[in-house]
């Protein structure tokens, strides 16, 4: 679409060219026909490069860069120096730079400083998350003892589980006990 865009201007230009031009045999402006006959061609060919149905060649935007006395740029482009073209390209990179890229350096900006908040987050959390997870499992290890010790309530059970583990249980007054060599203070002998 872009492409077609450009030609049309291009074939505006070229008709601006040759009804702004004095044709000197006549005193009046070139008509498509008179101009058909200096570029050595058909009225038909200058009527489909003035109205964009087919791409000029180069040989006539020379042609009419001369009759109009401008230059193939400013046909091409509309710009008639080379200052212009730099001065059009220099504002089209300046509002990339004030008008495009601010909101695309924000959004990268705040992305960042959500992430570093997150791990800020995480470093100050973690240390403290992994402690009251060990916590609770040791918690839970020793409830679980505990438990498994309360529920011996019979010599029967003890005996068993002493002959499972190898290890002498006896009854507390809290309800727990301990190996026979701890309770000794001795060693066990393998």
């Amino acid at each position: 679409m872009a492409q077609r865009t450009q030609n049309e201007e291009v074939g505006r230009r070229l008709k601006e060219i040759r009804t702004r031009t004095v044709n000197p045999a006549t005193g009046e402006y070139y008509t498509q026909v008179e101009l058909a006959t200096k570029f050595a061609c058909t009225q038909s060919t200058i009527k489909n490069y003035e109205n964009s149905i087919h791409e000029t060649p180069h040989e006539y935007l020379l042609k009419y860069a001369e009759l109009g006395k401008t230059t193939v740029d400013w046909i091409l482009t509309g710009k008639q120096t080379e200052s212009e073209i730099v001065g059009d390209r220099i504002a089209e990179a300046r509002h990339f730079w004030i008008q495009e890229l601010p909101p695309v350096v924000t959004a990268l900006t705040e992305r960042i400083e959500k992430q570093a908040h997150m791990l800020r987050r995480l470093g100050t959390e973690l240390p403290r998350l992994v402690g009251e997870r060990e916590l609770r499992k040791r918690e839970a290890a020793s409830s679980d003892y505990a438990k498994a010790q309360a529920s011996l309530a019979t010599p029967h059970e003890r005996a068993r589980l002493e002959k499972l583990t190898g290890k002498l249980l006896r009854p507390t007054e809290k309800g727990t006990s301990l190996p026979r060599a701890a309770r000794q203070g001795k060693a066990r002998k393998g």
